[in-house]
């Protein structure tokens, strides 16, 4: 008896339901269905272009073997995927044992190599995301969804030739066939070994690289901040972003001479008691700059000075290049050129983007407690590569065009150090899509730069 009301009840829910269907059809207006219509494409067309994460371990072990020799050999130690807002997957972290990761995106209509560093790993923070790189991944899911929309127009598929897509199968085109299904124009781009497995899979290949020129893997805490004692309060604060960033280009020119630059480490590791000399000389500097440059505020977890001011200690206490200057935003071919050609570290900072919600309102009462949750780094590095090398069906090779990575130090020891792919997200030198994500953590936005540091 209870089956048969059980049945009957479901049955009478499912009328109505239909019945509110009907109702709500018959009402809705033309460009409403239409919309909807549009809107269930799209979703349809995201499924199709999803990465699997089966996918992303073959590609991540793939590339990460083609970077460095001593891990084509190396295991997979966990796939993390990494969300948006909604919950959706949007890229997926790779770490590999003993070492080494490669993030990697999760729709085919985006350039499939985000980043990778061939020494650390990513771990998935637990504190909003605060990490300067976890807000740079999401600043680049935001900019990544802007991309695939523009990607899915007949137009703009056209004018690519569908280069995303290709992008991604040639990575592995053995075993993706179903990439295929992600749809495209009738007369976009046609591969003729469409679907077909390829003959050889080639080694993705650097055409050229300059750096990391720093080998320095600072930070701001135990044991660099070891004299950075405020005499007031009488406890060790953290020494600053902006001081590891401006110390660890420093020790790159080795420079004033004042300091004993040989003798200090590439990473300190020690407690405050069995400090070795180099590292007492490491946290010594740190301490000159902490006390140097004006502090605005200084905890346990970080410290922020004004990064204009840097600038100004570096010229006058430091007797660095008179003519460097703070400029903004983000000009990527001077400082492409500052890496290239002049073998010179970038120091680079951001704020988040001014009237944003930056946590709280106590740091909404005056300017300088806002800017407290940017964060400054150095970009050391510039490397040009091709990925998805292949000899296809026909005997001949297909590979993806050139990308550009910049590599960043971000002043958090070794595991946070890496490459970040830069290519799509720039038009002219600058960024293509701006001001994506109104975050009080995205130091995408209010860019300063200084190029010409050299004694």
């Amino acid at each position: 008896m209870k089956k048969h009301t059980y049945f009957f009840s479901l049955l009478v829910g499912v009328m109505l339901f239909a019945s509110c269907t009907d109702k709500a059809t018959m009402v809705s207006k033309p460009e409403d269905t239409q919309e909807a219509k549009q809107k269930l494409n799209s979703l349809a067309l995201d499924r199709k272009c999803q990465v699997t994460p089966e996918m992303a371990k073959d590609v991540a072990k793939h590339f990460i073997g083609s970077m460095d020799k001593d891990l084509a050999n190396a295991t997979i130690k966990e796939v993390i995927p990494i969300t948006d807002e909604n919950g959706k997957v949007c890229m997926y972290a790779v770490n590999f044992s003993p070492r080494g990761n490669v993030i990697l995106t999760a729709d085919i209509r985006n350039a499939p190599i985000y980043s990778f560093s061939t020494t650390g790993y990513y771990s998935p923070q637990t504190d909003e995301g605060t990490d300067p790189f976890s807000c740079m991944i999401n600043e680049a899911i935001a900019v990544n969804k802007l991309i695939a929309q523009d990607f899915s127009s007949d137009q703009m598929r056209l004018s690519a030739g569908d280069l995303s897509g290709h992008s991604w199968k040639d990575y592995d085109p053995m075993k993706w066939v179903v990439l295929t299904e992600c749809e495209k124009p009738e007369d976009s781009y046609h591969d003729p070994c469409e679907g077909q497995p390829a003959k050889k899979r080639l080694p993705d290949t650097v055409l050229f690289q300059v750096g990391p020129l720093i080998q320095t893997h600072w930070e701001q805490g135990k044991p660099y901040n070891c004299y950075t004692k405020h005499p007031l309060f009488q406890k060790k604060f953290a020494t600053g972003c902006v001081a590891v960033a401006m110390a660890q280009i420093m020790r790159y020119h080795k420079y004033p001479k004042r300091y004993d630059w040989d003798i200090m480490p590439d990473e300190c590791d020690g407690e405050y008691e069995d400090m070795t000399e180099g590292e007492k000389a490491v946290a010594g500097l740190l301490a000159d700059i902490y006390f140097s440059v004006k502090v605005i505020f200084s905890s346990n977890d970080g410290t922020f000075m004004f990064p204009e001011e840097a600038v100004h200690i570096l010229k006058f206490k430091f007797g660095y290049n008179k003519k460097m200057k703070l400029s903004v935003g983000f000009d990527y071919p001077s400082i492409k050129n500052e890496i290239v050609a002049n073998r010179r570290p970038v120091f680079m900072c951001g704020l988040p983007p001014k009237g944003a919600n930056r946590g709280g309102e106590k740091q909404k009462i005056f300017w300088k407690g806002d800017i407290k949750n940017g964060h400054a780094f150095v970009i050391d590095g510039y490397k040009r590569m091709i990925a998805g090398r292949r000899i296809d069906c026909e005997g001949k090779l297909r590979q993806n065009l050139p990308a550009d990575y910049l590599h960043i130090n971000f002043g958090w020891k070794r595991t946070d150090d890496r490459w970040v792919y830069i290519s799509r997200y720039l038009e002219n030198g600058s960024y293509k899509y701006k001001f994506v994500i109104e975050d009080k953590h995205n130091y995408c936005h209010t860019q300063r730069y200084v190029i010409d540091i050299h004694p």
